[in-house]
């Protein structure tokens, strides 16, 4: 992540007895599994948040379950079934934050119809690891989906946008696919991303 961004990470746990009351309320009927997942991201986004000078209160789910951070902050969440993440900066600093972590072996090459834009998916054909190829896409979008929303309220599908890879560097490009929606967004986007043994993350930020 760029400087100015406050990042926390942990493995996915029960950290149900750490909840604002209004947070512990959004998840009073949820199975054990999506509590703990939720638990650990909020507990984690204020870690970040504490990072970058910001308060230890509640963060409320909005629309689509996306966070409500408090005001003068902007930020994202993630999980896999494994660990979570979280990333917040100052609205001063960046304008939209977006990461993703998604475990490589939940991918299927059957998802390609469904992401990848007819460009994306002659690279894929071509690439010498399709699985991770395809699993960086995904991950990307959704990051760059997350750094969006808030400043668009767009809720994009996967072919909305096409990923522009630089394998040596770790970093992507966005370029939008409708042309109606086009703004200077995708041209400011930095995209980051990073493989382990099991996953990939990605991370996009809007800088000022």
């Amino acid at each position: 992540m760029p400087a100015g961004i406050g990042v926390a990470e942990a493995a996915i746990g029960d950290h149900s007895a750490d909840l604002f009351p209004e947070e512990a309320a959004h998840i009073a009927k949820a199975v054990p599994k999506r509590r703990d997942e939720f638990s650990t991201g909020r507990v984690l986004a204020r870690r970040a948040l504490r990072a970058v000078g910001g308060p230890a209160i509640a963060i409320p789910a909005g629309a689509h379950w996306a966070p409500i951070w408090p005001t003068g902050f902007v930020g994202s969440i993630t999980h896999s079934t494994l660990c979570a993440a979280a990333a917040v900066g100052r609205v001063e600093d960046f304008q939209g934050i977006g990461i993703d972590l998604e475990i490589i072996s939940r991918v299927s090459m059957t998802f390609v119809p469904k992401i990848a834009t007819v460009q994306e998916t002659e690279l894929l054909h071509a690439s010498a690891e399709p699985i991770r190829h395809l699993a960086l896409l995904y991950s990307a979008k959704e990051s760059w989906f997350k750094c969006q929303y808030p400043l668009t309220g767009a809720y994009l599908g996967f072919k909305d946008v096409v990923i522009l890879l630089d394998w040596a560097n770790g970093e992507f490009q966005v370029r939008s696919t409708l042309d109606a929606k086009r703004s200077d967004f995708e041209q400011r986007t930095r995209g980051r991303f990073t493989f382990d043994d099991h996953h990939v993350a990605t991370a996009a930020t809007l800088a000022r």
